[in-house]
């Protein structure tokens, strides 16, 4: 890897792409990354880090006196955000800290032209995967993470690793030859966390076997996501014909009290409520990817083929006069009479 290779990646942006933020931890894959950034930015672009202060650390508050270091080296602005996984009290750690991060990182790039540059590689993808495929995830899953793509926050995710095809080893390799200094974060090494497993044994593993498994399993990836691609289009198209249209488009006229609360529903919960009755018309397959699209835009990670399946039997098919609610993670699926919202699972009943 050289500087050449992220030369040629600033070339491949889009015009859109106008505020650059790198997420930067300041362990190795981060610090190569807003390095070789930095000395090869073309002028007319604006680039900037940011760094995630958790507070779950000992050394958080030296690893943001780190970023400092590094970015006044660099020459770059660096944004500190706190986040707060304790908001998120009944999901796992790993799934505590993502949520905290990715809250942290739409606060700070809500501006139109935003782009966030994430560091993951190939090895990285390999983990994503394997950790869907144990989760029994099917071809949307399996498609992995995109070298670029639009957050429904509001702001752009680019991964110029991925689009490099670089995997740890490449990168550890250039860290050193440009005499590198990074963090080394000691919970990298917890097994208890699930990626942590794959990364310390079950991927050097398969790589003594196969020394290509990490550049396979992108190929893989993207071979799903091209599969994937006309039912994603489908998709789009049901989601409009889902939006929920009102009683009064429909020539149906509601006592004014359930107008009410209905207008009380729409005001509390953000996003496109859904029709009921439009999504139970369709074949199983549509409606699932319809609502895995639906949640990609208003509730983050699509849920999971499980949760699918209990979101049929409980909300979908439920009685409606009995206001059936299932939670999926941090959001909460509510119905009420023809409608599904999406809220948030701390809101009030």
């Amino acid at each position: 890897m050289e500087l050449d290779a992220f030369h040629q990646q600033w070339t491949q942006l889009p015009r859109t792409a106008k505020r650059l933020c790198v997420a930067y931890s300041g362990g190795l894959d981060s610090h190569t990354l807003l390095f070789g950034l930095a000395k090869t930015k073309p002028a007319h672009q604006t680039l900037s880090a940011i760094h995630v202060h958790h507070g779950l650390h000992p050394a958080a508050d030296a690893w943001v006196a780190h970023a400092d270091r590094v970015c006044q080296d660099l020459g770059l602005a660096l944004t500190v955000a706190y986040a707060k996984p304790a908001q998120y009290p009944k999901l796992s750690p790993e799934a505590a800290a993502r949520m905290a991060r990715q809250a942290a990182w739409a606060q700070h790039l809500s501006s139109e032209g935003s782009v966030l540059v994430l560091a993951h590689h190939v090895d990285d993808q390999a983990e994503t995967i394997l950790q869907r495929l144990c989760r029994g995830s099917g071809v949307l899953g399996l498609s992995g993470m995109r070298p670029w793509v639009l957050d429904p926050r509001g702001y752009a995710v680019w991964r110029p690793f991925l689009s490099m095809g670089v995997d740890r080893r490449a990168i550890q390799d250039y860290a050193q030859a440009q005499d590198l200094s990074w963090i080394e974060d000691d919970s990298n090494f917890d097994l208890r966390f699930d990626r942590n497993f794959l990364r310390q044994h079950i991927l050097p593993q398969l790589k003594t076997r196969w020394p290509e498994a990490s550049a396979a399993m992108a190929r893989t990836a993207d071979l799903c996501r091209k599969a994937i691609e006309p039912v994603q289009r489908q998709a789009e198209q049901d989601l409009r014909a889902l939006a929920y249209r009102s009683e009064a488009e429909r020539g149906i006229h509601l006592p004014e009290r359930l107008l009410k609360e209905q207008a009380q529903l729409q005001q509390a919960i953000p996003g496109t409520p859904l029709s009921v009755q439009a999504l139970l018309v369709l074949s199983e397959l549509r409606r699932r990817e319809a609502l895995r699209l639906w949640f990609y835009r208003y509730g983050g990670y699509p849920p999971s083929h499980a949760q699918l399946q209990r979101l049929e039997i409980e909300v979908l098919r439920a009685y409606a006069g009995g206001k059936p609610r299932l939670k999926i993670d941090h959001r909460e699926v509510r119905r009420w009479r023809d409608l599904v919202f999406l809220a948030q699972a701390s809101l009030p009943a």
